[in-house]
């Protein structure tokens, strides 16, 4: 087998460490492997993959902006102190939503809210999974659900 210079091009013998070609390290450098390849991979890889990361940035009506950091587990949304998203307007009931995130799932579900749970501009009437760039509302409140990085644009 051979192993082809990511940098030059230049096929090199597997034992190789450095390309003959022009000298890069081909060792330490991430191989290509296309479904044509005829080889056969022995024994088991393992790749400890960690999940994209959630947020919920709540644009208040004032143009505030707050980030919330999402991980495993029930968050609720609304009026009451002890939510864990606060949202400390009369136009959200104490207890509006409830949003669950199980590994990269996350689902909304109105919690029977005076003025409904809105995503993207339509209201929610059961539990609705959501997806990175959604625009939620409760109320006055707008949140914007990403998956991956924010940018400071968003």
């Amino acid at each position: 087998m051979t192993i082809r210079c990511p940098k030059c091009g230049t096929e090199n013998d597997e034992t190789a460490k450095n390309c003959k070609g022009c000298g890069f390290d081909i060792k330490e450098q991430t191989v290509a492997f296309g479904p044509e390849e005829s080889e056969i991979v022995k024994g088991q890889i393992f790749i400890n993959v960690l999940p994209k990361k959630k947020t919920l940035t709540v644009i208040f009506p004032e143009n505030i902006k707050e980030t919330f950091e999402l991980e495993n587990g029930t968050y609720r949304v609304g009026r009451n102190e002890n939510s864990e998203i606060f949202l400390n307007d009369l136009t959200v009931s104490r207890n509006h939503a409830e949003i669950t995130v199980k590994g990269s799932e996350v689902i909304i579900s109105d919690l029977g809210s005076l003025n409904g749970t809105f995503i993207n501009g339509k209201i929610i009437d059961g539990p609705q999974k959501l997806r990175d760039g959604d625009i939620i509302q409760f109320g006055r409140f707008r949140l914007l659900f990403k998956v991956g990085e924010v940018k400071e644009s968003e």
